[in-house]
């Protein structure tokens, strides 16, 4: 504030005003107009200095009072000797004159100036004279022998003289310094200077202050308050600037378009030696560097010819010139006089004005075409390489060691770290093998180089698979040997990598001699510790030579000829390209490339320097020779000439646009022009958030370490953006401030907005069919934002040019123009801007974003040094992406793998997340606090999920969080019971390479009365072991938790629980008690209460992989599952003691066992610790009741028992025994199959929201549409409701019938309809259900009259041992009761020959059960219609049932339209509840309860269709009942309509997909009809019964695989199918080998688990051209293909979904369950997953023979299998699992091209 009076009123100027003190009061004033304040402050200021100006003469006139025409003349003062020095003639005396003191004394006479005393003068009054003393610049001077008691007001003169004197120069020197720091602002050059000034005033007149006047006393306070001024430049500088700020407020109003903001005006002011303005993007840096300009010459700081403009491009360059010229033009014109029209700033770029400093010293040269054409150095490179290379072995082997990069493993702190790096570097051999590591690769390379043919990573022998636990694959195979070689990684004493258990390394290591030597193959050894010592190759040749293997070294000529090959030279010429770039924008030297080589431990130094100086010698030397010189060469040429002083820089201010882009180069150029100028200016201009050009030489620590670097400089932010909104403001500038060497900043906007503008979008939209993923959504948001704002400009910006031209085909592609649509490269959109951006290409990988295609090392090493933070560069390349959007962003992105800066993003709450999935993620995600770049996010393996950091396993700890309970469920810990003394801790230990499995150890810790663990078990070494350990465990718990209610039993994982149900159907024992458990809640899954209670970063969940989280590491002879599967099968092949007590073996099983029971017992208790902290309180599930009275079994039950008593009954004979067994077992059938509905149904009470969406019988996350309720159909009473879902959640492809909604568990809701392919829910319900719910289904079936006619069946036995001829003779599994000539005559028939054997063979029944085994093609429905009638013609009643009303609708209909056809009438009666329009197509007869059958039938010949529910009414009887599907109809129902026919003949394929099963049943109850009867069998043999053996549909090439692999080689086909074909045109030859035949193609894919778009992509390739295609039917007419003549089929509902969205209707689409019993001349398998063992269902199913008869089947002509290069990758873990892959093995092996896809051969072991 300035301060001072105004016609006798005191004033205190301010920033918005001023007060003056009036009548006694001050009074604020406002500024009128920026004049009025400068009109009165000069008036002011002048009227101060005339009057300070007439005091001063009056006071130097001797006037005290300061009126000067009372003030008589001016005289001397003088002091003279005293009496004594007077007599003694000493002199004495003192005299002022004007400003000059003189001074005589006996040592002489001394004249000084006022100004150089430092103190007024002093008295000493002594007994014979007076002493005046003086201080004369710090030297004392004492004027004695004056005379005594001199005048008193003659010195006070003397002294007030003095003190004027003073005074008016510390006033002086303050108007003086005022004035100066006025006018110009203060520069750190002038501080020191000033400084020394200011210290000598102060000085001087210290001693003076209190003799001062007052005006001067204020003047040296002033001085005083700016000393030192280092420390208070700060504000004087700010003081300045808001002066200039006033003065110049006319021009900061009109130097740009838009008057200046306070914080640009405060930029332009800064006038330090350095500047330094920080401007965030949109925030107008353009404009203040066009203001700064302008200002430097409206204040005539400098010449205009005088200021350099930097731009860092030429654009740049032309863009601020235009600009500047505009504003000048307008300046002068507002401004005239004001602004020269001649003289004008340079704007140049760094290129052009060092190209000007070398013309202008006489330099001559041409621009080299290297600059010009880029690509033109890189070929000259390459050429230059080629030939170095051609100088035989040591060139080569440089090249060889520069190429790879040097990896000692054991210098890995850990295993992230291990893998990060080989997932950065790819290791490529010679040989062409993608090795794992780098001593690999020296191995693989060695033998290639002497000659010695291999192969890597060979499949060895699969027994060795037992032993190990793992597919076998040793390191390499001498091709034409037995001959094996494996590099082992340890050192001489056998210590391994820190992150790899040596004991169990060096333990395989032994496994592996002992294979080999038990195989009878040689295995040679090479260490990682020979690499260390040099000697790997050395123990290479000694080993091959003793084993006799031939050397046949290939020459350099040929090793040069093999990296060409590879293209290994043209590939690392861009490296050395690269590296040579880096080298010159830094200046580096010889000497400094090493010193960066060694300062970054670039370990390949010694093979890189040398190629790397050798070529940048001869790159320079070929400049010089033709006189031509490059980019760096202007800037290092012109650098040369200004510090010769051959040129003298005409510059004193240089302006540097972009500053954060600025290379060493460059700023050494800026240097050497500042240091040949006097008192010269830099002033830089720069945003280090948006620093991106490292890869150019960009030095972002210029500007972060500015001060540091470059020196001391004045600062301006510039923070208010005019581009974007406060939301887009937000997420960019924290995202970028994560990284700590970032400045921080305070964005401020003009545009503010409520609600998040930033959007993240799932890549993912199912009405987009024919399109990618990423473009149809880009295309769907373009849409969306047309519609609202139809002239807002969009950008597409991508990381990669690819990204955007995917882009841009899919616009091409569609029907949507994108004409308008603006495409940027993220680096490219850098001062760019739109309304709306969409941002693509965030995905995971080399080619994601951040990416991780890391720069390569020796560039890395040569470049500008970076920050330490993860993906620093990339994350300022993302805010820079984020800021171009004026008014929305969207960020579109894969929700399965998100790139890691999506995943931060959504962790904040000012991004939209657009997904339901993304939410999931979202929620469920955790920062990883142990690593730099990690979160914890879900992942899946082997089906199952689980939770990891994605930079698994970081710095080797594991991170875990508690998570919070769902809203809409409970969750977690809240799953946890409270503790009760009698709770049981179990575990079990299985054997699954005995047939069926084996329990062999039930374990159980648990607590006696006094609280000590004790240890229950039962061991079981054979399958009657096993049932009694079953029974001892399930009887021992149960009778525990009846005496104590509250008594859970825990266990971690669902095998306990999973092989208790599966026991107690095998065994039938045990039922009631297990299922009691089950439904009240006693067993207690410990890893579902982890999984959905803590978030964990491990691979897997597993009590291995957590219970470092509560107890110590063990310490157990066996360590893990699969170990102790190992050890006792080595213990059952050489048992070495019949039990543990004195067995090692058994032993240490148990103790592994105890150890894993102790360790649940020990989770429990810890989690129970964690739900107590949190707060958490278990939540009793429902439907718990009393359990304390024993119920009584019911008349079921007890007939059970009845006939399991009898059946072990030994007086009764054998037959007897058995019957009773198999019909004991069939009694509870239908119990046990309604079980796991309710099982299921509590257990998915308890689910989280991802296990609901992966689970199979769900669908989660079902949203109400606007629809509104409407009555689905006149015969349903209630109204219907619709729901949407995901269409990519995967469930079991059936019929929901009723389903249960969660939270609404009293009432089931029916099912009106489920359309998979658009995701939509149709449910009917009395009252309206919520708006989103997720519902699972609802399975319950009641037996019926089933279980009614099962118990009489039973009571009629035990009562008379005796069963219905036709079901004894079919559970005895006993041959037909028919003439076996009859049989014999059918399986020798052929031709038409065959139907009236079969219609003979079946009239020739005699109360019995007859087996028609019908393939796929066979004609099971033409040979069945044709058997019906003729027994119609006969007078026979005619029964026809399966397991669904289709299946009988269309036997039915088949057999009707056959009399018809044949002129044949008979009554047709069908029994079915509900409407079907079967009824109004047909003169059927309906009967609407299976209860009413006998009494609505006709009593002739005549057909009756129903289920089984209605032929197991009791009542009538059929002569034949014809059971179709019997393949998947149970055994049960069988038995139970067993009394109402008197002939049954089962109509099926057991081969082709089975019965619905899903509860576990005792012995064979769970077959069904035709898997009983046939016991595993392929084909039902002759003297069992009939085998359709033609197929009417296959032709042979087709046919073939399904005869041998499925039925037994039994299978022909007709010869008429073998006149089909398809007729491929050009293209469809190229994608498939023929036009018949099956065909096994592979692609290349990895991580899909049942949905693959690479599966998609190509067989959306194969369909287009097959669209093209004409085929030939079996009467040789060709026609051309239809999408009704391609099936397309996959596994999943999933990948049906995917497959739809690329191929649309070109083709039929589904599943393997939907498409039985269809055919189409083509059909195409999409197996989906990239590994089997990883699928979403398993192997199992993925890869059952039953599934692939069916889907290959379907196909007449052509069926062709798309499947993944890696899909029988990993070993099978059962040997069923063996019998699955063996199968697809052979499809493989036989119908595989010889080149797949990728033209890649492949070895099938």
């Amino acid at each position: 504030m300035f301060r001072g009076t105004f016609k006798g009123e005191h004033w205190a100027l301010g920033r918005d005003g001023w007060v003056d003190f009036t009548g006694g009061r001050w009074r604020k004033q406002q500024f009128k107009a920026p004049d009025d304040i400068l009109q009165q402050a000069q008036a002011a200021w002048q009227d101060e200095q005339r009057a300070l100006i007439i005091r001063r003469k009056a006071i130097r006139a001797g006037r005290s009072d300061g009126v000067a025409e009372q003030a008589p003349p001016r005289e001397g003062i003088h002091f003279g000797a005293g009496f004594w020095f007077s007599l003694l003639g000493w002199p004495a005396a003192v005299t002022l004159e004007n400003d000059t003191l003189r001074l005589a004394t006996r040592s002489g006479i001394s004249d000084f100036v006022v100004s150089q005393l430092r103190n007024t003068p002093e008295r000493v009054s002594g007994w014979l004279w007076d002493t005046l003393v003086f201080d004369v610049r710090g030297r004392t001077v004492r004027v004695r022998g004056l005379a005594l008691g001199s005048d008193a007001s003659k010195l006070r003169q003397f002294q007030e003289r003095c003190s004027v004197w003073i005074g008016d120069q510390v006033v002086a020197f303050k108007s003086d310094m005022s004035a100066t720091l006025a006018k110009t602002y203060l520069r750190d050059s002038h501080i020191q200077s000033l400084e020394g000034r200011i210290e000598e005033v102060l000085n001087r007149s210290r001693g003076f202050y209190a003799a001062l006047p007052q005006d001067a006393r204020k003047a040296y306070d002033w001085v005083d308050s700016i000393f030192p001024l280092s420390e208070h430049k700060g504000r004087l500088r700010e003081a300045f600037i808001k002066r200039k700020s006033v003065e110049c407020s006319m021009f900061f109003a009109s130097a740009e378009s838009n008057p200046l903001t306070e914080e640009q005006t405060r930029a332009v002011i800064l006038d330090d030696d350095r500047n330094l303005v920080l401007a965030a993007a949109g925030t107008g840096k353009t404009s203040v560097i066009v203001a700064k300009t302008l200002y430097m010459i409206l204040e005539s700081m400098t010449r205009p010819e005088e200021i350099l403009v930097l731009a860092y491009s030429r654009k740049a360059r032309e863009e601020l010139q235009e600009r500047l010229d505009q504003r000048l033009g307008a300046l002068q014109k507002a401004m005239p006089g004001r602004f020269s029209t001649e003289a004008r700033p340079q704007v140049s770029t760094f290129h052009s004005i060092g190209l000007n400093i070398l013309r202008q010293t006489g330099y001559i040269a041409k621009l080299s075409q290297f600059a010009e054409h880029p690509t033109s150095r890189k070929r000259w490179l390459t050429q230059q390489l080629d030939e170095y290379l051609s100088g035989g072995a040591e060139p080569i082997n440089q090249f060889l060691g520069a190429i790879y990069p040097v990896c000692d493993p054991f210098e890995f702190e850990n295993q992230q770290a291990f893998e990060r790096f080989h997932r950065d570097n790819v290791y490529e051999s010679l040989n062409g093998d993608k090795v794992r590591s780098y001593q690999e690769l020296l191995i693989g390379n060695w033998l290639y180089i002497q000659g010695v043919e291999h192969t890597y990573e060979p499949n060895y022998d699969r027994v060795a698979f037992a032993s190990l636990g793992y597919l076998y694959k040793p390191d390499f195979h001498i091709s034409g040997t037995r001959i094996y070689l494996e590099h082992f990684g340890i050192n001489r004493e056998g210590r391994t990598r820190p992150d790899i258990d040596a004991e169990a390394y060096n333990e395989g290591i032994r496994q592996k001699r002992e294979i080999h030597q038990m195989n009878g193959t040689v295995l040679l050894e090479t260490f990682h510790y020979e690499w260390c010592e040099g000697q790997l190759y050395a123990s290479l040749e000694r080993q091959l030579r003793e084993v006799g293997v031939a050397f046949k070294p290939r020459s350099w000529a040929e090793i040069h000829a093999r990296l060409n090959e590879l293209k290994r030279v043209s590939q690392y010429a861009e490296v050395f390209d690269g590296a040579i770039a880096a080298v010159r924008l830094e200046r580096l030297s010889h000497a400094d490339i090493t010193t960066r080589f060694k300062r970054a431990q670039y370990k390949n130094a010694e093979y890189f320097y040398p190629i790397l100086t050798h070529l940048l010698d001869k790159y320079v030397q070929v400049l010089r020779d033709a006189g031509e010189i490059d980019f760096e060469d202007m800037i290092i040429h012109a650098i040369e000439a200004v510090e010769k002083g051959l040129f003298k820089p005409p510059w004193k201010y240089l302006l540097v646009d972009e500053f954060q882009d600025i290379s060493q180069l460059r700023m050494d150029l800026l240097n050497a022009i500042l240091g040949k100028v006097d008192q010269p200016s830099l002033y830089c201009l720069g945003d280090d958030w948006q620093s991106i050009y490292r890869f150019s030489g960009g030095k972002l620590e210029l500007t972060t370490r500015f001060e540091a670097l470059i020196g001391s400089a004045s600062t301006a932010k510039l923070q208010k953006t005019y581009r974007y909104n406060n939301s887009i403001a937000k997420v960019a500038g924290d995202f970028v401030m994560r990284n700590p060497e970032q400045y921080q900043k305070q964005i401020t906007t003009a545009v503010s907005v409520d609600a998040p503008q930033v959007f993240i979008v799932d890549t993912r939209l199912s009405e987009e069919p024919n399109q990618t993923d990423e473009g149809a959504k880009v295309r769907a948001i373009v849409r969306k934002i047309r519609e609202h704002d139809s002239g807002g400009s969009i950008a597409i910006l991508g990381r990669y040019h690819m990204v955007l031209d995917d882009i841009r085909e899919a616009f091409a592609a569609s029907k949507d123009q994108g004409h308008d649509l603006i495409y940027w490269t993220f680096h490219g959109a850098k001062g760019l801007e739109a309304d709306y951006c969409i941002l693509v290409g965030f995905r995971q990988g080399r080619f994601g974003f951040p990416s991780e295609n890391r720069t390569e090392a020796p560039v890395e090493a040569l470049l500008p040094s970076l920050d330490g933070y993860a993906y620093s560069e990339e994350r300022r390349l993302m805010y820079v992406a984020l800021t171009r959007a004026r008014k929305k962003s969207y960020i579109v992105a894969d929700p399965l793998t998100p790139s890691l800066f999506v995943e931060e993003l959504m962790r904040g709450d000012d991004v939209d997340i657009r997904s339901r999935k993304f939410m999931e993620e979202y929620r469920k995600s955790y920062k990883c606090s142990h690593c730099v770049d990690g979160y914890l996010v879900k992942r899946y393996t082997h089906g199952k999920a689980y939770y990891t950091c994605n930079g698994y396993p970081g710095s080797g700890q594991t991170e875990w969080a508690l998570r919070k309970p769902a809203a809409d469920r409970v969750n977690g810990l809240v799953h946890l019971p409270p503790e009760n003394p009698a709770d049981l801790y179990w575990d079990l230990e299985g054997f699954p390479l005995e047939e069926g499995g084996l329990e062999y150890l039930w374990g159980c810790t648990y607590f006696d009365e006094e609280g000590t663990r004790c240890f229950w078990e039962r061991w079981a070494h054979d399958h009657d072991a096993e049932r009694q350990a079953f029974t001892d465990f399930i009887q021992w718990a149960y009778q525990r938790w009846r005496e104590n209610p509250g008594m859970h039993i825990y266990h971690y994982g669902h095998y306990e629980v999973s092989v208790c149900k599966r026991l107690m159907g095998r065994y039938g024992a045990c039922e009631f008690e297990v299922d009691q458990l089950l439904r009240h809640g006693v067993f207690v899954d410990l890893y579902r209460i982890v999984l959905q209670g803590l978030v964990v970063g491990e691979p897997a969940y597993s009590i291995k992989n957590i219970e470092h989280l509560y107890r110590g590491k063990r310490e157990t002879a066996v360590a893990s599952g699969g170990e102790s599967v190992v050890v006792y099968a080595k213990w059952r092949e050489a048992p070495d003691g019949p039990d543990w007590r004195c067995s090692d073996i058994l032993r240490n099983i148990r103790d592994y066992n105890v150890d894993d029971c102790n360790s649940t017992q020990e989770l429990t208790a810890w989690l129970r610790q964690l739900q107590t902290k949190s707060g958490l309180v278990w939540q009793q599930p429902a439907g718990s009741e009393d359990v304390s009275q024993e119920r009584e079994p019911d008349d079921l039950e007890r007939l059970e028992s009845r006939l399991l008593a009898l059946s072990q009954d030994y007086r009764e004979t054998e037959e007897t025994r058995f019957l009773a067994r198999q019909l004991a077992h069939l009694v509870l059938f239908h119990r046990r199959e309604n079980k796991p509905t309710w099982w299921r149904y509590f257990e998915r009470c308890a689910m989280s929201f991802e296990e609901l969406y992966d689970d199979a019988d769900s669908l989660a996350g079902c949203v109400r549409t606007d629809r509104k309720p409407f009555k689905y159909s006149s015969r349903v009473r209630n109204l219907t409701y619709e729901y949407r879902f995901d269409p990519g959640q995967e469930f079991r492809n059936r019929r929901f019938e009723q389903v249960h909604i969660l939270g609404l568990e009293d009432k089931v809701a029916k099912v009106a309809e489920v359309d998979a392919e658009k995701g939509l829910l149709l449910l009917s319900r009395k009252h309206a259900p919520p708006d989103q719910i997720d519902v699972i289904a609802h399975d319950y079936v009641h037996p019926g009259a089933i279980e009614e006619s099962i118990s009489a069946i039973g009571e009629r036995f035990l009562e008379c041992r005796q069963l219905d001829k036709p079901l004894r003779e079919f559970l005895l599994r006993v041959h037909p009761d028919v003439d076996p000539a009859l049989l014999r005559q059918v399986e020798a028939a052929t031709g038409a020959e065959r139907l009236p054997a079969t219609i003979q063979a079946v009239f020739g029944l005699n109360n019995t059960v007859l087996t028609v085994q019908g393939p796929p093609g066979s004609g099971k429905t033409y040979t069945a219609s044709h058997v019906i009638l003729a027994l119609l013609q006969a007078g026979k009643r005619v029964g026809i049932t399966s397991n669904s009303h289709k299946a009988i609708n269309h036997l039915m209909v088949s057999t009707f339209k056959l009399c018809e056809a044949q002129g044949q009438r008979f009554p047709f009666t069908k029994v079915q509840q509900g409407d079907d329009e079967l009824f109004e197509l047909y003169p059927f007869k309906q009967i609407k309860s299976g209860g009413d059958i006998w009494g609505g039938v006709y009593p002739g010949a005549c057909v009756i269709g129903a289920t089984a529910w209605g032929f197991s009414t009791s009542g009538g009887k059929v002569d034949y009942l014809f059971i179709d599907e019997a393949g998947q109809v149970s055994l049960p129902k069988l038995a139970a309509m067993c009394p109402q026919a008197s002939n049954i003949v089962c109509l099926g394929d057991q081969m082709q997909l089975p019965q619905p099963i899903q509860g576990t049943h005792p012995g064979d109850s769970a077959c069904s009809i035709l898997d009983y009867f046939l016991m595993e069998r392929a084909t039902v043999p002759p003297e069992l019964g009939i085998f359709l053996n033609r197929t009417f549909r296959m032709h042979q090439e087709v046919n073939h695989f399904i005869s041998q692999e499925i039925y037994s080689g039994r299978l022909g086909n007709d010869p008429l199918c073998d006149n089909q074909k398809i007729l491929l045109d050009e293209a469809a030859a190229k994608l498939i080998p023929a036009g018949t035949g099956i065909h096994y193609l592979e692609i290349a894919h990895t991580g899909n688990k049942q949905a693959s778009s690479e599966e998609c992509e190509y067989i959306a390739q194969l369909v287009e051209a097959l669209g093209n295609c004409h085929w030939v039917d079996k009467q040789g007419v060709e026609q051309a293909l239809t999408a009704e003549d391609i099936l397309v089929v996959a596994p999943f509902n999933y990948q049906v979904n995917e497959l739809r969205k690329s191929i649309g209707d070109s083709a039929r689409m589904g599943t393997v369950d939907l498409f039985q019993g269809q055919e189409a001349p083509i059909v195409i398998i999409s197996m989906a997953a990239s590994v089997a063992a990883d699928s979403a269902r398993g192997v199992d199913f993925l890869l059952n023979q039953n599934r692939l008869n069916v889907a290959v089947s379907r196909a007449k002509v052509l069926a062709i299998v798309v499947a993944s290069q890696t899909l029988l990758e990993g070993p099978p873990g059962r040997l069923q699992d063996m019998r699955r892959f063996n199968l697809f093995y052979r499809l493989k092996r036989e119908h595989s091209p010889k080149l797949s896809v990728s033209g890649r051969k492949y070895d099938l072991g």
